[in-house]
């Protein structure tokens, strides 16, 4: 399968969630994602932004749902990037930070209406993640989805799947 052929699979399951199990998925997997990020890629970000991703990271560890105040982080990082305008360097942002944060973004609106489009969305982050990690480079074919990287986040986002049902 290729990247959307197995999106719309991950969508066809979770479509059979309801608003606990898609919010148990999402959390499962932005945990997942906030593993994967490296405190060297947060240091690389800009200097006012690095304390913001931190505490992101450390509500997520400590399993801290309170969207308050992840809103209020996650907005500080937007209000940064408003106020920069287009000396935002948004080309150097680590691209597994990058995926924590949308993620998380994306987790926020699933606090206002859980979907299971707004779910997919953050587990096509984690196939980003890997697919960006991938050694060597998967396939932009049909095949991509057998390459050993790649096949293993779908299963792990499928095992997430059947264990929030």
């Amino acid at each position: 399968m290729n990247y959307q052929d197995t999106l719309n699979h991950l969508h066809t399951q979770l479509q059979d969630h309801g608003k606990v199990a898609l919010e148990r998925f999402a959390t499962k997997v932005i945990t997942a994602l906030e593993d994967q990020v490296r405190d060297e890629e947060v240091a690389q970000e800009l200097t006012i932004e690095q304390p913001h991703y931190r505490r992101l990271r450390l509500l997520v560890r400590d399993q801290d749902w309170n969207e308050r105040r992840i809103s209020a982080e996650l907005d500080s990082l937007d209000q940064v990037a408003a106020a920069l305008g287009d000396d935002y360097p948004a080309d150097n942002v680590a691209p597994r930070n990058l995926s924590f944060a949308s993620a998380l973004d994306y987790w926020r609106s699933l606090q206002a209406e859980t979907t299971a489009e707004t779910a997919t969305a953050i587990a096509a982050l984690y196939l980003d993640n890997a697919d960006y990690a991938a050694e060597p480079s998967a396939p932009v074919d049909t095949g991509w989805s057998e390459h050993p990287q790649i096949a293993s986040a779908i299963t792990q986002l499928q095992q997430w799947i059947t264990m929030t049902q």
